[in-house]
């Protein structure tokens, strides 16, 4: 473990940004702004409020001497900063967002622990606290997941005590820090974890999803994608990608003891790619008046996905649910198609998304709202994104208090900008400003600007790979693990 790791703050350029802003055609009373587009970096990870107004985000690693950053920004596209750049010591590729506890201090984790030969990100990843209430920020490492190597055993990674996060938030219940980790625990079929916030360099407890079969098949999941949370009946709740009765993913419910069951088990696509209610969910539920919601990522009638509910009413004494027990939304490629985050909650009848597109009406994605008030939900588009703007949103939306929704796009951003971009969606916002992407062509990056971007590891990205089974939260296609 390391403690009390001080660096001062980083300019932009550390995470590869192009600021700029655009306002695209939207509704005669919002607009979809660009508050900044990446150059280099990536980010796949929520946005949350943080100190003194600022959005706070996580850049990935792009670069044999960049392990990824923490950065913040004012809602207008003002003030910039990286807050701490994270170096080959510090964990690589922190995938997922920040959570600001109730200490003031904010907890993270990195998808790998290290650079190994030639550069290569390895290790399982850490959980990070980083202090920014006096002077410089204050980075530490407060557990490395199990540092030896995967053992592969089937079809399962087996790590001790879990590793490879990527795109699932930590959050705080009852005076615990929880997470989830896709991979590892006894099984391999991944762990929740917890560790006391009183005493943050606790080593976590970690609790492991139960065993599958050869098929994949189990109760309760396989492989916990999106983040926990913790419902009103005092059970957790989450997803997974695969495992469940069917090996299409679970929403499971977690004691906090080490009891794992399914509350829906989705169903294996069809020949032709459909299903009833979907099939894997990658990211988590919400709880809203009631029930759970949230969203497959493929199948439904269109195959592009659906939007569930799950009444707790329904599951209070214990019961598993099938496709055939609850209600959900299709989506046909016009209104959403591939979610790939949470849902969030707009108002006591309207939830909010993003999908990351992929149809002819939304080839770059959007933003949709669901009328949560009849039992089935339905949803409708808000707002597509148009590249320009950003491009594949994988992340839930983050709205301010005036209504102004914030998140980040995987992709697009314009020009060579095209690492995606930090966006809102909401009344008109502040012109035009800052210093505008290079453009594509004309050779407007001269040779001298190329080799300063060589030698700060900007003129290209860089990329690694997982063990063989391992996977990626979030692909191309959104955050399928394959």
């Amino acid at each position: 473990m390391k403690f009390g790791v001080m660096r001062p703050f980083v300019s932009a350029v550390s995470f590869g940004l192009c600021v700029g802003f655009a306002a695209a055609p939207a509704s005669a009373d919002n607009v979809l702004t660009s508050v900044f587009r990446f150059y280099q970096s990536t980010t796949e990870a929520d946005l949350i409020f943080g100190d003194a107004g600022y959005l706070f985000g996580t850049t990935n690693s792009y670069s044999v001497g960049h392990g990824g950053t923490i950065f913040k920004v004012l809602p207008d596209g003002t003030g910039i900063q990286t807050v701490y750049q994270l170096g080959g010591s510090d964990g690589i590729s922190p995938n997922s967002g920040l959570l600001k506890a109730s200490d003031g201090n904010y907890y993270g984790t990195t998808q790998f622990s290290s650079r190994g030969v030639q550069y290569a990100a390895v290790g399982n990843g850490t959980i990070y606290q980083l202090k920014t209430n006096s002077g410089a920020p204050t980075y530490t490492t407060l557990h490395t997941f199990d540092p030896t190597s995967p053992k592969l055993e089937g079809s399962f990674v087996l790590i001790t005590n879990g590793g490879y996060v990527q795109g699932s938030d930590l959050i705080e219940a009852d005076t615990f820090i929880w997470g989830v980790t896709p991979y590892g625990g006894a099984n391999g079929t991944g762990t929740v974890y917890s560790f006391p916030l009183a005493s943050p360099t606790t080593t976590p407890t970690f609790y492991s999803l139960n065993a599958a079969d050869a098929n994949g098949k189990n109760a309760g999941g396989v492989q916990p994608a999106g983040s926990l949370i913790k419902g009103s009946d005092g059970f957790f709740y989450g997803t997974t990608v695969a495992g469940g009765a069917n090996g299409a993913g679970a929403v499971f419910r977690f004691d906090g003891a080490g009891t794992f069951t399914s509350v829906l088990d989705f169903s294996a696509l069809d020949s032709t790619g459909h299903t009833d209610c979907g099939t894997t969910p990658l990211g988590g539920v919400i709880e809203a008046n009631g029930a759970l919601y949230g969203t497959a990522s493929a199948g439904g009638g269109s195959g592009f996905g659906t939007v569930f509910r799950i009444p707790l009413s329904a599951i209070a004494n214990g019961a598993m649910l099938t496709c055939a027990d609850i209600t959900y939304a299709s989506l046909d490629g016009t209104n959403a198609y591939n979610p790939v985050a949470e849902l969030i909650t707009k108002d006591a009848s309207t939830l909010v998304g993003t999908s990351v597109g992929g149809s002819s009406t939304l080839p770059y994605g959007n933003i949709f709202q669901v009328d949560i008030s009849q039992d089935t939900p339905v949803v409708t588009n808000v707002i597509a994104f148009d590249a320009t703007h950003g491009a594949a949103p994988r992340t839930r939306l983050l709205q301010g208090s005036d209504g102004t929704y914030y998140g980040t796009t995987s992709s697009g951003g314009g020009d060579y900008c095209t690492a995606g971009t930090v966006y809102r969606y909401g009344p008109s916002g502040p012109a035009d400003a800052g210093s505008p992407c290079p453009s594509t062509g004309g050779g407007s990056m001269t040779p001298a600007l190329l080799l300063l971007l060589s030698t700060l590891g900007l003129a290209r990205r860089f990329t690694y790979s997982l063990p063989r089974t391992a996977t990626r939260k979030r692909s191309a296609s959104g955050r399928s693990l394959s």
